[in-house]
C-alpha cells in the first residue's frame, strides 16, 4: 500500500464519513472524492553524479492531505503503476485547493532534491456535464530549470452533484470572449467582478532565509489559491443573480510590491441552455404548417405545448421568449468581444477612463480601498456611456500598470445601444430555417440560391433608429449598380469571383463565417449614431452612404470584433500605433502628479496617429482595439493595436495632407522631396492591397488628386 502521512488515523475514518453525511444533510457541503493514479515518468534529469541516474518518487498533495509513492532506484524512466490515491474533500475545498504533483530525487542523508512540479486546477472536472477523468503525459516544470521530463497520470473525480443544484460547482467559467458553441443564452445578466488581496511571498521576512525555488513555488501556490477563491466568490454572485455561467472571464494579478498581491476577476454572467439541432423527417415538408427543423434542448424541463408553432413566423422563439438583457447586474457592462448577430442596434463610440493612484502600505492593506478605486473608474465609464445615449458598454476591459509606488488604473470599452428584442440564435440555426417576414408587403421565397427579398416602397426616408430588419428588407442590387441604387437600398455583399472577375466585386465580401454565403446582407443601422437631438445639433455628422437617411460618424473605434452583418468592404489591415514620452525620475506624490498630467496628451496624440494610419489605408473603422500602458523609470509608453476595415456606410477618408507649417525647414517645392505625392502613392498601393479599388473609391481618389 502507498505510504500516507495519515495512515495512523484510519480508525477515525467512519467518524469522518459521518461528519460528511451530517453536513450533506444540512446542506453545508457537497463531498467529493479525487482519485489519482501515478503510472510512470520519462526523460527525467540526472540527479546522481556518480551513477548518472535518478532515484525518483512522487509526492501528491491536495489541501492538507499528502501521499507518497515508492522510490524507483536508478532510473531516468521510472514506472510506478501505483494504486489509487483517494482525497476526500468538500465543495469549498475542491474549488479552492489545487492538486500538486511533485517529483523528487530521494536522498538518504540530506533533503530530497526537487525535479519538477505539476499543478492541476480541478474545476473543469467538477462539472456534471463534463467528463470527470483525465489521463495523459504532463510536463514537469521547475521554476529554476524549466521543463524537466514528463509524468503519466490518471485523475478521476467523483461528485454527488445531483444532491445540491445550487452549489457553486455548477457555475461554469469560459475565458472565450464569445458565447460557447452549442449553447443558447436565455438571460444575459451582465457584469460581475470580484477582488481579493494577500501578502506577496516575495516580500515576506522568510524570504531572507529560504531559497529562490521555494519562494517561486510559494508564489505559484498563492496564485492558484487566489484564483480558486475568486471563482468561488463569483459563483455565489452568479447564482444569486440567477445565472449558471460566466463568459469572457478575465483574471488579473497586480503585484504591488510590499503592499501585496491583488487578484481581480471580471466577466459576464449569463444563463446558458444546451442547444442541439435535429432535422425533421422528409415527409414533414408537405404539411402546410411546419415547425422549425431545429429543436432546442434545454437543461431544465419545459412545457412542450409552447413549442407548437402556429405559423411560419413562430418557427423560432417569439417575442415572449426574448433574451433578457442586463436586468440584474450593477453595471451594464459586457466583457464579450465576439458579438452574436442582432445584439447591437447602434454603435456609439469608444469609452475610456484612467486614474492615477499612490500605493501606501498603511492605506492599501484593506481590499476595500482597491475596490473603491475600480468603482470610481466604472462609474466614470458609465457616465460617458450615458452621455452618448447608449445603454451598454461591450468589450469591457480593465488594466493596471504599476511602477514602484505609482499605480495607473484604466478601463476601455465600446458604448453601444443594444437591441431590446434580441433573441439569441446559435450559429447554424439560420442556415436552413425558414426566413420569417419582416413586415407586411414583403415576400420571402426559399430556394436553392437562398432567400429573395422583393422591393418595398417607402413613402419617407428611414428614421435614424432604423432596425436591421428594416434595412435588410430593401432590394439587393448588384455590385456594379451600387452607386445607382435607391437611397434606401442597402448593398448585397457579393462573393469574390461570383461574376467571373476579381475586380471591384471581390472587395464587397463580408468577412464572416457565421452568416450564410447565400444571404449575406449588410446592416447599415449599426453605424447610425444613437444620440439625442441636442447632441446631434452641436456636432458635425454626415448622412449614411447606404440608406441616405440616418447620421453616421466619420470613424468608428471599437474594442470588439466587427459583427457578422457589419457593412465591410475589402480586406482588413493590421493597425498599430505607439508613443513614448520621457518623465522625471521622481517618486511618490510628485511622480503620480507628473504621470497624471502627461497621460491626456499621450492619449490625444495616440488617437491622432490612429486616425492618420486609417486615412492612409482608406479605412474608416477599427475593431479589436486594445491599449497597453507601461511605466518605467524614465519613460511612459502607450501602445494601441487593432484591425482596420472600410465600411460603405461611413464617409470615405481623404489621405493626410502634408503642410509646410509642420516643419518650417522642409521645402515642399524641391524635386527631391515630394511628401504629398509619396502619401498618395502609398494610399493607392493600400487600396490595391486591401481590395478597396471600387468604382466610387476610384472617383473619390481622382478628386483627391485634383485637390492636391
Amino acid at each position: 500500500l502507498p505510504h500516507s502521512l495519515y495512515g495512523d488515523s484510519l480508525g477515525k475514518l467512519p467518524q469522518k464519513h459521518c461528519l460528511y453525511y451530517n453536513q450533506l444533510v444540512k446542506g453545508l457541503t457537497m463531498p467529493g472524492t479525487v482519485k489519482v493514479k501515478v503510472l510512470a515518468a520519462r526523460n527525467l534529469p540526472v540527479m546522481d553524479r556518480t551513477s548518472f541516474l535518478t532515484d525518483a518518487f512522487v509526492e501528491l498533495r491536495l489541501g492538507s492531505i499528502m501521499f507518497k509513492t515508492e522510490v524507483i532506484r536508478r532510473s531516468l524512466n521510472p514506472e510506478w503503476n501505483s494504486d489509487w490515491f483517494c482525497f476526500e474533500l468538500g465543495d469549498a475545498a475542491l474549488r479552492a485547493e489545487t492538486l500538486q504533483i511533485r517529483v523528487l530525487d530521494h536522498d538518504t542523508y540530506s533533503a530530497h532534491d526537487a525535479i519538477g512540479r505539476v499543478y492541476f486546477d480541478l474545476t473543469p472536472l467538477l462539472q456534471a456535464s463534463q467528463r470527470r477523468s483525465l489521463h495523459g503525459w504532463f510536463p514537469l516544470y521547475d521554476t529554476m530549470h524549466g521543463i524537466r521530463g514528463e509524468i503519466n497520470l490518471t485523475i478521476r473525480v467523483d461528485m454527488f452533484s445531483s444532491r445540491q443544484k445550487l452549489s457553486s460547482l455548477n457555475v461554469r467559467f469560459f475565458f472565450s470572449p464569445a458565447i460557447p458553441s452549442g449553447y443558447r443564452v436565455s438571460d444575459l445578466i451582465g457584469f460581475v467582478q470580484e477582488l481579493v488581496m494577500n501578502d506577496d511571498p516575495e516580500h515576506q521576512w522568510i524570504e531572507k532565509i529560504r531559497s529562490s525555488r521555494a519562494s517561486n513555488e510559494a508564489r505559484q501556490r498563492l496564485f492558484f489559491q487566489l484564483s480558486g477563491e475568486l471563482q468561488r466568490k463569483l459563483s455565489r454572485k452568479v447564482l444569486n443573480l440567477g445565472g449558471n455561467a460566466v463568459i469572457g472571464y478575465r483574471l488579473h494579478f497586480d503585484l504591488e510590491g510590499e503592499t501585496g498581491v491583488v487578484a481581480r476577476a471580471i466577466g459576464t454572467a449569463v444563463y446558458l441552455q444546451k442547444w442541439q439541432q435535429t432535422v425533421s423527417p422528409p415527409d414533414s415538408a408537405n404539411k402546410p404548417v411546419t415547425p422549425s427543423p431545429y429543436t432546442e434542448v434545454n437543461s431544465t424541463p419545459e412545457n412542450t405545448d409552447q413549442k407548437t408553432c402556429a405559423s411560419l413566423g413562430d418557427a423560432w422563439p417569439s417575442s415572449q421568449s426574448t433574451t433578457k438583457l442586463l436586468q440584474s447586474a450593477e453595471f451594464p457592462f459586457l466583457t464579450i468581444t465576439h458579438l452574436p448577430p442582432g445584439l447591437i442596434h447602434h454603435f456609439g463610440c469608444a469609452v475610456a477612463a484612467k486614474s492615477v493612484k499612490l500605493l501606501e502600505k498603511n492605506v492599501a492593506d484593506d481590499p476595500s480601498v482597491q475596490a473603491s478605486w475600480w468603482l470610481e473608474l466604472r462609474t466614470e465609464a458609465l457616465t460617458h456611456m450615458r452621455h452618448v445615449n447608449c445603454n451598454a458598454l461591450i468589450g469591457y476591459r480593465e488594466e493596471c500598470a504599476i511602477f514602484e509606488d505609482v499605480c495607473v488604473l484604466s478601463c476601455h470599452a465600446t458604448a453601444v445601444h443594444l437591441n431590446s428584442n434580441w433573441v439569441h440564435r446559435p450559429p447554424g440555426a439560420d442556415r436552413k430555417r425558414p426566413q420569417s417576414t419582416f413586415g407586411p408587403g414583403n415576400k420571402v421565397t426559399s430556394g436553392s440560391k437562398g432567400p429573395r427579398f422583393d422591393r418595398i416602397s417607402l413613402s419617407k426616408p428611414l428614421p435614424a433608429t432604423t432596425t436591421a430588419e428594416e434595412c435588410c428588407a430593401a432590394p439587393l442590387p448588384s455590385a456594379t449598380s451600387a452607386d445607382s441604387a435607391p437611397a434606401h437600398a442597402p448593398v448585397l455583399a457579393k462573393n469574390a469571383g461570383s461574376d467571373g472577375s476579381n475586380g471591384a466585386s471581390a472587395g464587397f465580401k463580408l468577412l464572416s463565417s457565421e452568416v450564410p454565403s447565400d444571404a449575406e446582407v449588410q446592416n447599415c443601422s449599426l453605424c447610425h449614431i444613437p444620440l439625442n437631438d441636442a447632441y446631434q445639433s452641436s456636432q458635425h455628422f454626415t448622412r449614411c452612404f447606404v440608406c441616405k437617411s440616418a447620421l453616421v460618424p466619420d470613424f468608428i473605434f471599437s474594442s470588439t470584433e466587427f459583427p457578422s452583418d457589419f457593412p465591410i468592404i475589402g480586406r482588413p489591415a493590421f493597425i498599430q500605433a505607439g508613443l513614448c514620452r520621457s518623465k522625471k525620475e521622481d517618486k511618490g506624490e510628485s511622480a503620480a502628479r507628473e504621470i497624471s498630467e502627461l497621460l491626456p496628451f499621450i492619449e490625444y496624440e495616440l488617437h491622432y496617429r490612429l486616425l492618420q494610419k486609417l486615412k492612409l489605408r482608406g479605412m474608416n473603422a477599427i475593431f479589436g482595439l486594445s491599449f497597453q500602458l507601461s511605466l518605467g523609470e524614465n519613460l511612459i509608453a502607450l501602445l494601441a493595436t487593432g484591425t482596420g476595415v472600410s465600411s460603405k456606410a461611413l464617409p470615405k477618408p481623404k489621405p493626410p495632407t502634408v503642410s509646410e507649417s509642420a516643419n518650417p525647414h522642409f521645402d515642399l517645392s524641391t524635386s527631391s522631396s515630394m511628401p504629398q505625392q509619396h502619401v498618395l502613392d502609398f494610399s493607392r498601393s493600400c487600396y490595391e492591397r486591401f481590395g478597396l479599388i471600387g468604382v466610387s473609391l476610384i472617383v473619390s481618389y481622382m478628386l483627391w488628386e485634383n485637390d492636391f
